[in-house]
């Protein structure tokens, strides 16, 4: 009778063995590095270009930007409006007066101006190259029951020897679009465009 001898498995050597671990790593990585970049190229779609167009406001003789795709509007005492077309999307109400100061006004009083003005501390004012000074808040309130929060920047220029115009710029939308990358664009935009405002010399002081 023929005896039937069982056949070995064969044993795969150690070398191929650490070869196909290494490549199976090296696969992984390359699956999560793929993920990894489109999640990067998708965050980057996501960021917005924010164009400009100037804006000139008709009662207060300043000049700042908004985004271009903005619409404008302005209540009969002259205070302006600019928003996006839309349910729940951001506004920035503008609003500028011209104040007669009980001190003597320089070319660097508008730091003093918000002191008073605004009740600010010096440290929270930045006097700009441009000769204004800036001040800024956030405040986080709610309006119709839905959480808002609203980016203030106060903006002062020194008119020797007594006055100061003031523009009082009010960033309003609703919380939950704070970290959007498309409200994110919009504050750094007007951050840059408030920093740069221009105010005509007035003619009736």
């Amino acid at each position: 009778m023929m005896k039937t001898i069982p056949r070995k498995k064969p044993v795969m050597p150690n070398s191929i063995i650490r070869f196909a671990a290494r490549q199976l790593r090296f696969s992984i990585f390359i699956v999560v590095a793929f993920f990894s970049m489109s999640h990067a190229f998708a965050a980057n779609a996501g960021a917005e270009t924010v164009k400009a167009k100037e804006i000139k406001h008709p009662e207060g003789a300043v000049i700042f930007s908004i985004p271009k795709h903005w619409s404008e509007e302005y209540d009969l005492e002259g205070n302006g409006i600019y928003y996006e077309n839309g349910k729940n999307t951001t506004k920035l109400r503008v609003n500028v007066i011209t104040v007669n100061l009980p001190i003597p006004v320089t070319a660097n009083s508008g730091a003093k101006a918000l002191c008073i003005l605004k009740d600010m501390k010096p440290t929270e004012i930045e006097n700009l190259p441009n000769g204004n000074a800036l001040a800024r808040l956030i405040e986080r309130t709610t309006e119709e029951g839905l959480p808002t929060t609203n980016y203030r920047w106060y903006v002062a220029h020194p008119i020797p020897p007594q006055h100061v115009r003031m523009a009082t710029f009010s960033f309003t939308f609703p919380s939950s679009l704070e970290e959007s990358p498309k409200t994110v664009a919009e504050l750094q935009f007007l951050e840059g465009s408030i920093r740069n405002t221009q105010f005509y010399l007035p003619q009736d002081l």
